[in-house]
């Protein structure tokens, strides 16, 4: 998977949440993820500063 890949399904799980048109949010999605290559893309970074989201990384294979 690339990283536009996974850029483009973040952002289509962002229009079905509904997210962008909510009045508050207390909490905003987070990106879960290992180290792997395309989620470690400037791409990536890029889109999801962009939206305001955290990216965290946890251990190669966890489940």
């Amino acid at each position: 998977m690339h990283a536009d890949d996974l850029t483009e399904t973040l952002q289509l799980a962002l229009d079905v949440s509904g997210l962008e048109e909510a009045k508050m949010v207390v909490h905003r999605p987070r990106q879960l993820s290992d180290n792997g290559s395309s989620n470690m893309a400037g791409e990536l970074a890029g889109s999801l500063e962009e939206k305001k989201m955290k990216h965290l990384r946890s251990a190669p294979n966890h489940p």
